[in-house]
């Protein structure tokens, strides 16, 4: 299920034990990277995938410093860019 699918990169990140801050990078970089493409036979826009990124539950407990990173930065930008088209 996509609404999952950010929280699960984030989670199979730390069960390889790296570190709250690069498992966050794992996921914002699926992101960014266009993943997932599809669901079944859908296939997912970049709104959707946006709004499911900001639906992941992992994202409320990251640290400040978490948010520092280029991959959450680029995610914030596009962000901003979807609110303002």
């Amino acid at each position: 299920m996509i609404g999952t699918y950010y929280d699960n990169v984030f989670a199979a990140a730390q069960e390889r034990g790296l570190p709250v801050e690069t498992a966050a990078d794992h996921a914002a970089s699926a992101l960014l990277d266009g993943k997932p493409a599809r669901q079944g036979k859908r296939k997912w826009s970049g709104t959707d995938r946006l709004a499911e990124f900001w639906a992941s539950s992992f994202l409320r407990a990251l640290p400040e410093d978490a948010w520092q990173q280029e991959s959450l930065g680029l995610v914030l930008t596009c962000e901003r860019l979807s609110v303002s088209a």
